[in-house]
């Protein structure tokens, strides 16, 4: 059973007629009888009878007609899906491993959406890991990350798109909250305090070695470390520490302030993606980028 058949069928049994059926199918009418005649084989049943005057449906044939509507509106829903697959939307996969990043993402999409309205695009939040290890095999398009953090995947091109720079971020509990800059070694005096940083890939030793030095004589107890953005904003309004972040992860609340660390190196942000993908779409949203961040 094949759904040219059940169009044979149900257009005969609409016009009870197998020369207007194939007219109105557009084929030949014994094309139209071998297609009812090999149904009617598969079902071993008649479904219609024939004379040489008139065309009735049997009552096999009035059953069959509620089935092959539904498997009829079934196969064309399925092609309608897939029509005009070369024209489908055209998508553009970003990785993401911090969270933070998303709302980054916003004014540029924006513009490239004006320019592809077709354009679909995927976010994927993931360790760091599997979003590289994604991008290698171009099931990601690119990812926005820290720079240096793919030192270990060849055929990865990066692109910087800006510095972020490193602020002190706590609420008026602790005594440096009217500060309006810091440096590290006042941090680090302040040992008596709670420390929140964000978790740093391994990949990274220098943000290693820079939370470190923020860390100072601090016992194990008295530094947190969160996975997210969303975590240690909320550590932060909690005022469970001092948190130290970049800029793009300062928590937008009355609640805290964000003081400047003068001497803490700029963390640099960019999109990483492999010079070899055939999207188009990805050089365009990167040039989007830069000009976004420029």
């Amino acid at each position: 059973m094949n759904t040219f058949q059940l169009e044979c069928f149900l257009t005969v049994a609409e016009t009870l007629n197998f020369a207007k059926a194939a007219e109105i199918l557009n084929v030949t009418q014994p094309a139209v009888t071998k297609q009812i005649k090999n149904l009617e084989d598969e079902l071993h049943t008649r479904l219609f009878k024939r004379s040489t005057r008139s065309v009735e449906l049997t009552p096999a044939g009035i059953l069959l007609i509620n089935d092959a509507e539904v498997i009829i509106r079934t196969s064309a829903r399925a092609k309608n899906r897939f029509a005009d697959l070369h024209n489908e939307s055209k998508q553009l996969s970003i990785g993401i491993r911090l969270t933070s990043h998303i709302k980054l993402l916003y004014e540029p999409l924006k513009e490239l959406l004006s320019k592809h309205d077709k354009c679909c695009p995927r976010l994927r939040v993931d360790s760091m890991i599997q979003l590289f290890r994604a991008l290698y095999d171009e099931q990601l398009d690119m990812v926005i990350d820290i720079e240096n953090i793919a030192s270990d995947y060849s055929q990865i091109s990066f692109k910087r798109l800006f510095n972020e720079h490193i602020y002190c971020v706590c609420t008026d509990k602790y005594p440096i909250y009217n500060y309006e800059s810091i440096t590290i070694e006042q941090i680090r005096a302040l040992e008596q305090y709670p420390l929140l940083l964000m978790t740093a890939p391994k990949t990274l030793m220098d943000i290693s070695v820079a939370q470190n030095a923020f860390i100072g004589s601090r016992t194990h107890s008295m530094v947190h470390f969160c996975s997210t953005a969303e975590e240690i904003t909320l550590m932060t309004e909690l005022g469970c520490g001092i948190a130290i972040v970049p800029e793009k992860i300062i928590p937008d609340s009355p609640n805290v302030n964000s003081i400047l660390v003068t001497d803490c190196d700029d963390v640099s942000i960019g999109v990483y993606y492999k010079s070899s993908s055939s999207n188009e779409l990805t050089k365009q949203f990167i040039d989007i980028l830069k000009n976004h961040f420029n």
